[in-house]
């Protein structure tokens, strides 16, 4: 027989579950964002440079 407080439990263990999954999720989604946006701005840089030097 399963106790109220040993399914309460495993009911909170498996919401825990869930939300630790979200967490991960935004987590990759800022890793990516990070990336995209440092990638975006040696992009910027490196254009920046190459119209510096066709002007000069």
């Amino acid at each position: 027989l399963l106790s109220a407080s040993g399914c309460g439990s495993g009911a909170h263990s498996l919401l825990d579950l869930g939300s630790h999954g979200h967490e991960g999720l935004l987590h990759i989604g800022g890793v990516l964002s990070a990336s995209f946006q440092e990638r975006n701005a040696k992009g910027i840089s490196k254009f920046l440079e190459i119209t510096k030097q066709f002007f000069l």
